[in-house]
């Protein structure tokens, strides 16, 4: 599972997030819960809006941003340096079969910290810690609390007990 948590995502239209991610022609797939998105089973892109903070899920999103040391910034990375001038963002991998987890922060209009583990070898490690990842591990528990602390909710909750309407685009 992957995606995005972009913050002051108001005005952010779900074309733009699309446009973004090089889904442009992406076609409308209706919606559903947060449970279908986050399955393993899931192969398209799922948008939710929670307060402030737009959710993108979808399997191929982390793999479009430079995680590993020595990659140079993907045009995703620069669009979304771009676009943390308007709200934080988090971009985000959890991986438990391969054992594999990695984040990269984008704050005003600056990717501050990238963090990448797989197995027991970081692979990347950039920048100081920030207010949602200080002292966290690079690990599936790491991860969620990553995103409960930039969203304000956890994912069980997001999943469980808001009933949350998902966007659903086929790719």
């Amino acid at each position: 599972m992957g995606g995005l948590l972009i913050k002051n995502g108001i005005s952010v239209s779900d074309e733009k997030i699309l446009n973004i991610l090089g889904y442009a022609d992406a076609r409308d797939g209706g919606t559903t819960g947060m449970d279908e998105v986050t399955s393993g089973e899931f192969k398209g892109i799922g948008i939710a809006r929670v307060d402030d903070t737009i959710v993108v899920l979808g399997r191929d999103i982390p793999y479009s941003c430079a995680l590993e040391e020595g990659e140079a910034p993907s045009d995703l990375d620069l669009d979304l340096v771009t676009l943390s001038r308007g709200g934080d963002i988090v971009c985000f991998l959890i991986d438990g079969t391969s054992n594999t987890f990695a984040y990269s922060i984008f704050i005003g209009g600056e990717r501050t910290r990238v963090h990448s583990v797989s197995g027991d070898e970081t692979l990347f490690d950039y920048g100081p810690g920030t207010e949602y990842d200080k002292g966290l591990e690079a690990s599936t528990g790491g991860i969620t609390r990553l995103i409960a602390n930039f969203t304000g909710h956890t994912l069980v909750e997001m999943m469980d007990d808001m009933d949350l309407s998902v966007e659903v685009y086929q790719l």
